[in-house]
């Protein structure tokens, strides 16, 4: 008595069940690569504003004139420009020269507010006029 069928190939059953798991797979990994993306955006831009902040302090203390970080972001564009000057004195400077300009594209559904920031720096490395904020997240749906 032999209860082990010899079988050649796989039965639609088989193939369902296979189909439907890599379906459910397939959709959990689009996902999760989605929101890896935009929080890898999200961490573009935040490295991108800090690191121009602290090169901005550094560049104040270093140099012994007001520098000044300017952020502007376009929605329209989905654009963030991050600007630094420098100063024509070390105190209540009035005319200011661009030194460097960068573009950063940013992911669709990530809003920066506000739209234009300017930090300024005096020379002793302490933020001169007013200070803020800057927010970096996901564009609020309706």
């Amino acid at each position: 008595m032999n209860f082990i069928e010899k079988r050649e190939g796989i039965t639609l059953i088989e193939v369902l069940i296979v189909s439907v798991i890599m379906g459910v797979i397939i959709t959990i990994t689009g996902t999760i690569s989605g929101k890896f993306a935009e929080r890898r955006s999200v961490d573009r831009v935040t490295t991108a504003i800090s690191s121009t902040l602290y090169i901005t302090k550094l560049k104040a203390l270093r140099h012994g004139l007001e520098y000044q970080a300017v952020f502007t972001f376009v929605p329209e564009n989905k654009t963030l420009t991050i600007e630094t000057e420098r100063g024509n004195s070390n105190r209540g400077s009035d005319i200011y020269e661009k030194e460097t300009s960068q573009t950063i594209r940013v992911t669709e559904g990530i809003t920066i507010t506000p739209a234009t920031r300017k930090y300024n720096f005096n020379p002793n490395g302490t933020l001169g006029g007013a200070s803020g904020t800057v927010r970096i997240e996901p564009t609020s749906e309706n």
